[in-house]
């Protein structure tokens, strides 16, 4: 979901609507406020932040890309909206605006143009929505204009009011609510607001009576809405960021605890799927120096031993074989591992493809020296998932293990584990290891700048940089708290 064009890109076809709103919450607001919590979690605590670890939110939305081979320079005639032109051509209009391939010069021109493709979609939106058009016609022209105050907001915070008006309109509008995509949009663009309000907040340093505020409106919004709060696991990365800037740390169990009420009380699927993200959330951004609870099956179906890694360093490997970083990552992992195992540090991978065949190719081209537990055996055997227990929606994440069990690192980057290992088995050689390229220009940069995907939906990160730590015993690495419903 997080590629180049992003949410921008999908603004046109509502049955990514909701997908593309999860997707502004990582390149909007909800992005910015890692970025910059990692850089005041690091001036407070003297940490350096490695310039690949560290994100750097722009004035640029994900999309449109600058092509690799641009065909032209924008001389501002793809903003000339024609006087008698049909729904659809308009449409066609807004979608080419999304797909632009002009060439920029400079960072500024660049944003002007932006600038000006908002407004020119906006304008197109409004003039469709003022003409009698099919439903399907309709409902692409009410996610354009709603994906444009989405984008607008996650640069301007004056632009959140428009964006609240906007989506309580849109539950309001009775051809709106008579279609269900129609219904689906309202909700994904009333938790996309609260969303960015809560950023926002968290971004410019607001007050914890601000917070909770804010999240009596996501409470309101769930208990109104159970079907759509699994919108609000993106929102735990950014309440925890606050609580540790704060330093309250009971301030995530006090907001949200009424809403884990609500969704147990809802009891529907919806309501219980959302409820168990939310709690997987809340145990991630709280799991580093706890003890990592073990569980799962390999391939062939026999439950995994936790006596098999008692006493050892090891990693965990979420990974999935349709990611292209996981392969950069393990390339890199078996490095490690060859260094390292035969001292005291244990791998154990864990795939979340969807398909035990694709899984079963992949390592049949990759072989994994180290062993490996597969969601689908968790599900076939009716067992918690250890991905779900803990929130994982993103591949590659890697959590460190320390040998007394306790977590190290709740998503650990690759130059943190080595120099984890170098610090726990010191007389080992060390590896040498190379830098994993970008599988294409994503929202958020996983070990050793890979790229990571979300499994399937959208995901929130958040990084704090810390040190390795002593043998024997948890040590402390890069942070990037994860949370998202699949």
């Amino acid at each position: 979901m997080k590629k180049t064009k992003g949410f921008l890109a999908a603004a046109l076809t509502l049955s990514v609507a909701l997908t593309a709103a999860d997707a502004f919450a990582q390149t909007g607001p909800l992005g910015a406020v890692r970025a910059r919590a990692a850089a005041r979690n690091a001036a407070r605590t003297g940490a350096v932040v490695p310039e690949m670890e560290t994100v750097v939110p722009t004035q640029t939305p994900a999309a449109p890309a600058r092509a690799a081979a641009p065909t032209k320079k924008s001389d501002g005639s793809e903003f000339v909206i024609p006087a008698n032109a049909t729904a659809e051509q308009l449409l066609a209009q807004a979608e080419a605006l999304l797909s632009n391939e002009a060439v920029f010069e400079t960072e500024e021109e660049y944003v002007v143009w932006v600038d000006k493709m908002l407004a020119t979609n906006a304008k197109i939106a409004d003039r469709v929505l003022s003409m009698k058009t099919t439903d399907e016609t309709f409902l692409k022209a009410v996610s354009l204009k709603g994906q444009v105050l989405c984008y607008q907001a996650s640069v301007d915070a004056a632009v959140l009011p428009k964006l609240k008006t906007y989506s309580d309109a849109l539950q309001k509008n009775k051809r709106v609510q008579s279609l269900e995509e129609g219904r689906d949009a309202a909700l994904a663009f009333s938790g996309v607001y609260l969303q960015a309000k809560v950023a926002e907040i968290v971004e410019r340093g607001g007050t914890a009576q601000e917070l909770k505020t804010a999240m009596k409106e996501v409470e309101a919004f769930v208990a109104a809405h159970p079907t759509a709060a699994d919108m609000t696991t993106d929102l735990v990365v950014p309440v925890a960021i606050f609580a540790a800037t704060v330093e309250d740390p009971t301030l995530p169990t006090a907001v949200w605890a009424p809403i884990l009420k609500n969704l147990q009380a809802a009891g529907d699927a919806d309501s219980l799927r959302a409820l168990e993200g939310l709690e997987g959330a809340l145990r991630f951004v709280e799991l580093e120096g706890k003890t990592f609870e073990w569980f799962g099956r390999t391939a062939d179906g026999k439950a995994f031993d936790p006596a098999s890694v008692k006493g050892k360093v090891v990693l965990v490997d979420f990974w999935a074989s349709w990611n292209e970083s996981c392969a950069d990552v393990h390339e890199q992992l078996a490095k490690l591992y060859k260094a390292y195992n035969k001292s005291g540090f244990e791998i154990v991978g864990y795939n979340l493809d969807g398909d035990a065949k694709a899984m079963q190719a992949y390592l049949a081209k990759t072989p994994l020296a180290w062993p490996m537990l597969t969601d689908l055996q968790a599900i076939a055997a009716k067992e918690k998932s250890l991905a779900r227990y803990y929130g994982i929606d993103e591949v590659p994440t890697l959590i460190l293990v320390g040998g007394d069990g306790k977590v190290a690192a709740a998503d650990v980057d690759l130059e943190t584990l080595l120099a984890t290992l170098k610090v726990v088995f010191p007389d080992v050689e060390a590896p040498t290891l190379g830098t994993a390229a970008p599988a294409a220009a994503q929202s958020s940069p996983a070990a050793t700048g890979a790229a990571r995907q979300t499994v399937p939906a959208a995901t929130g990160t958040a990084r704090r940089t810390g040190t390795p730590a002593t043998p024997g015993a948890a040590a402390t690495g890069t942070r990037r708290p994860v949370g998202s419903a699949r």
